[in-house]
């Protein structure tokens, strides 16, 4: 007897864990073939809003990508499985950038159990940096299915940006390194259209909601 096609979501699956891997690689690569130099380009201090921005951002997209690839497991609506996709390519090329740039200034990621926003005079865990979903709340999104996982993921997902978005519009400000003021502009620039996708994905869902006899 012919064995069963395999789940759809096991596809999306394995095509989301090779995007992630060749985005991460495409975005380390960029930072060192594409982008323009500054002139004279110093290295920020460790301590700098460059160097905190690009560590803490970093390990704040890792959790958008983490969602993302729950949602592709998980969720039911294909508009958002797309959304997904897009997620974990564009934040994984970015963190391929950050993590270039701080792999340049010889500081690196720094340890996950570091205090971060210490350069936004905020000190705090990183899991717990703003729009972090805590623990429990990514044990319940890991949980849900279908309609329940779509409804999880873009709440999650949407504060989420916020948070990130509060980061990116303070280091677009204040970093030194014209390539992370840059950087963090357009983070907070596809972050606000991002949020802004997300609200109308869940107006539509609550909708059908509505509509359901």
């Amino acid at each position: 007897m012919a064995r069963p096609p395999a789940p759809r979501r096991r596809w999306y699956g394995v095509i989301a864990l090779l995007l992630a891997v060749a985005a991460g690689a495409a975005g380390w690569l960029a930072a060192r073939t594409t982008e323009p130099a500054e002139p004279a380009e110093s290295v920020p201090d460790e301590a700098s809003v460059d160097v905190g921005f690009l560590r803490d951002m970093a390990d704040h997209h890792d959790q958008a990508v983490q969602l993302a690839l729950i949602q592709l497991a998980n969720g039911r609506d294909e508009v958002l499985k797309g959304f997904a996709v897009d997620t974990i390519a564009s934040q994984r090329y970015e963190i391929g950038l950050m993590d270039a740039r701080l792999q340049d200034w010889g500081v690196g990621r720094g340890a996950i159990d570091r205090q971060a926003m210490t350069w936004m005079g905020m000190p705090t865990p990183v899991s717990s940096m703003p729009g972090m979903a805590s623990a429990e709340q990514l044990a319940d999104v890991a949980r849900a299915r279908g309609a329940d996982a779509d409804r999880l993921f873009i709440q999650l997902l949407i504060a989420h940006h916020e948070g990130g978005i509060h980061m990116a519009e303070d280091a677009m400000r204040r970093a030194g390194n014209g390539r992370v003021r840059a950087l963090a502009e357009r983070i907070a620039k596809v972050q606000r259209l991002e949020v802004r996708d997300l609200l109308l994905a869940q107006a539509r869902l609550e909708a059908v909601d509505n509509a359901a006899p």
